[in-house]
């Protein structure tokens, strides 16, 4: 079954129009996704390994969770659902919506491809202790994890290794340093 995506205007409204996901992206529309950053003790943030099959920017290294949300979904629940669909993060019963923080929201376009990508993001920090050792990846989305500092990020993001979805990086750090 096809995912459904709702639309957003330039201001991240809802359109009232809903597609399916491969048509969203083929428009270049205006779209929601929803990033997590699990963030332990010592303020690293949990990422993940792109595996290879990822048809955008695979084998490079990104936020913790990344996912679109989907129509009729809110935010808070995409997040929810993907911290064990995308990379079998052990969400207990004792992580409840309670436990996401909101930080921002932010609009960033991308250009792979020569297409432009354009997203709305939701942001959201998971303070939670983990064994990367301990995780279920979904083969096709997630081969390894591995916390980083934000010394760590930078490297990362320097040797062109991380997702160039970046607009993440500085209000998960400033929401590490208020906490």
């Amino acid at each position: 079954m096809k995912e459904m995506i709702e639309v957003l205007d330039d201001y991240g409204m809802l359109t009232g129009e809903i597609l399916p996901r491969d048509v969203v992206h083929e428009k270049e529309l205006l779209h929601r996704i929803v990033l997590v950053a699990i963030i332990d003790s010592e303020n690293r943030i949990l990422l993940q390994h792109r595996a290879n099959t990822k048809k955008l920017y695979p084998n490079t290294w990104d936020i913790s969770i990344a996912a679109h949300v989907l129509a009729g979904e809110e935010s808070i629940e995409t997040a929810l659902r993907e911290a064990n669909e995308e990379i079998g993060f052990q969400v207990d019963r004792n992580v409840q919506v309670r436990n996401f923080r909101f930080v921002s929201s932010f609009r960033q376009d991308m250009h792979p491809d020569g297409r432009t990508e354009r997203h709305w993001y939701d942001l959201f920090a998971l303070i939670k202790e983990g064994d990367e050792t301990n995780l279920r990846f979904n083969d096709s989305e997630v081969d390894g994890a591995k916390w980083c500092s934000y010394t760590d990020i930078q490297i990362l993001k320097e040797k062109g290794e991380l997702f160039p979805r970046l607009g993440w990086i500085n209000p998960i750090f400033k929401r590490i340093n208020r906490l």
